[in-house]
C-alpha cells in the first residue's frame, strides 16, 4: 500500500515560485492534477510525494529528502540520510553477515566508513582525507584491533600501498610495525624474540637486520649488508652479551662465505674457518679449548680434502 504526502508551495514572486517547484520536481515530488492556482498576486502549487509500502521518506523544510528507509519484511535494510543541499550524509546497509555504514562531508567528499561483525561489534573502519583513503583499521571479533594501515597519497587500493602498518595478535600483543616512510620494520614473536630491519631512505639498501632475545633485552643477532641481496657480516651474541659468532661474506656472490669464527661465552675464541672463493668448502680450520689452547689446526692443500661449513650454528633470522 502506497503512502502519500501532500505539500503546498506558494509565493508572491513568479521567479521564486518556479524555482521552488522545479527544485521539488528534481527531488522527486509530483505535481497534483489541477493543483496550480493563482490568487491575486500569489502563485500556489500543490505537490505530492508517493512512497510504496517498502519505503519511508522524511524531508527537510526545503523539501529535500532528509532520510529514506527501504524496508523488507517490515524491517529496514537500507537507511539513507542527506544534507539539506541534497548531498549524501550517510548510508547504513543492514545485512545478515554484518552491517555497513558510510558517512560524507557536506561538500560530497567521503568522511569514513565502517563494517560490522554479525553481533554488531566493529569489524573495519576506513577514514578519508580529501576523498582519499587515509587510514584503515581492522578488528578481531573480540573487539581487539587487528591492524592499522595509514596512507598518504593513495586512493582506495587493495592495501600494499600503505605508508605505515601496525598489527596485533588477538590477545592484544604486538605482532609487527612496518614503517615505509622511515624504512623501519619491526616484528615480535610468541617466543618473545624481537627483530628489526632498517633500510636506506629510498628503500634500495638494507642497512641492518637485528634480532633480540626479547624487546629491550640482549641482542641475539645482527646482519650488515653490502646491498639488499648480499650480506656483509652476521654477528651472533650469547645471552651474557659476548659475541658468539661472526660470519663474514664476499661481496661478489650472494651469501658467499669468506670466514666464520665462533666464541665461548667467556669471550675466548672457540673455532675459526676459512672458505674458498665460492664459499662452499672450508680449506682451513682451527678449534680451541676453553683455556685458549689449539686442539685442531688443519689446512688443506688438496681440493678433495675441503670440508663443508660447520652445521653447528645458531638459528638465523
Amino acid at each position: 500500500m502506497s503512502k502519500k504526502r501532500i505539500k503546498t508551495i506558494n509565493s508572491l514572486s513568479k521567479e521564486d515560485f518556479d524555482t521552488q517547484v522545479n527544485f521539488h520536481l528534481e527531488v522527486g515530488w509530483k505535481l497534483v492534477e489541477n493543483g496550480l492556482k493563482v490568487t491575486g498576486k500569489e502563485f500556489i502549487q500543490v505537490m505530492m510525494w508517493i512512497d510504496d509500502e517498502n519505503k519511508i521518506t522524511k524531508f527537510h523544510d526545503n523539501g529535500q529528502i532528509k532520510s529514506q528507509e527501504k524496508i523488507k519484511d517490515k524491517e529496514p535494510y537500507k537507511i539513507t540520510k542527506m544534507y539539506s543541499n541534497g548531498s549524501l550524509l550517510s548510508i547504513l546497509i543492514i545485512r545478515s553477515e554484518g552491517n555497513f555504514y558510510r558517512d560524507w562531508y557536506k561538500n560530497g567528499n567521503k568522511k569514513f566508513e565502517k563494517r560490522y561483525w554479525v553481533d554488531g561489534t566493529i569489524r573495519e573502519e576506513n577514514k578519508f582525507l580529501n576523498n582519499r583513503l587515509s587510514e584503515k583499521t581492522r578488528y578481531y571479533p573480540n573487539g581487539q584491533k587487528e591492524e592499522i594501515e595509514k596512507f598518504s597519497k593513495n586512493d582506495y587500493i587493495e592495501s600494499n600501498n600503505y605508508d605505515f602498518r601496525q598489527k596485533w595478535n588477538e590477545d592484544g600483543s604486538l605482532e609487527s610495525i612496518q614503517d615505509r616512510k622511515n624504512q623501519i620494520y619491526k616484528f615480535w614473536y610468541k617466543d618473545h624474540r624481537y627483530t628489526e630491519r632498517k633500510n636506506s631512505k629510498n628503500g634500495d639498501k638494507v642497512l641492518y637486520d637485528k634480532e633480540w632475545f626479547e624487546e629491550g633485552g640482549q641482542l641475539l643477532k645482527e646482519i650488515k649488508y653490502y646491498d639488499p641481496e648480499t650480506p656483509k657480516e652476521e654477528i651472533f651474541y650469547h645471552q651474557n652479551g659476548n659475541i658468539e659468532g661472526i660470519k663474514s661474506y664476499r661481496k661478489r656472490i650472494r651469501w658467499c662465505l669468506k670466514e666464520v669464527k665462533w666464541y665461548y661465552e667467556s669471550g675466548l675464541i672457540k673455532s675459526e674457518e676459512y672458505f674458498d672463493e665460492m664459499g662452499d668448502n672450508c680449506y682451513s680450520m682451527k678449534i680451541y679449548d676453553e683455556d685458549g689452547t689449539i686442539s685442531v689446526d688443519w689446512t688443506s692443500e688438496d681440493e678433495d680434502d675441503h670440508i663443508k661449513p660447520s652445521s653447528n650454528q645458531p638459528k638465523t633470522l
